[in-house]
């Protein structure tokens, strides 16, 4: 069971990596998020370092110790994956004209 998870975090991780990438390259956002987004280049960015902290939590993370060193990587990657979903957020305002 624990690969089943395994495998369905890492199939969810490649997505957002996958959209993180078309988002920088191209500007494209998923149609859930168009009328929100006001700049996707910026949300691209901001779904690569969210898939970053959830990779680094799910991957190394503290599932297979109790507590050890792992858990100092996990609490890592939920900071870096918090920084990631403000950075998201941060896409959805408006950005200052020169």
């Amino acid at each position: 069971m624990y690969g089943v998870l395994v495998g369905a975090a890492a199939m969810v991780i490649a997505t957002v990596i996958a959209v993180g990438i078309v988002s920088v390259v191209t500007g494209w956002v998923p149609r859930w998020e168009r009328r929100k987004v006001r700049r996707p280049r910026l949300w691209g960015y901001g779904a690569l370092v969210s898939a970053v902290g959830m990779s680094v939590f799910v991957f190394l993370g503290p599932f297979d110790d109790a507590l050890s060193s792992r858990t100092v990587l996990a609490v890592a990657g939920l900071a870096v994956w918090v920084l990631g979903a403000a950075v998201q957020m941060t896409a959805r305002r408006p950005g200052r004209t020169a």
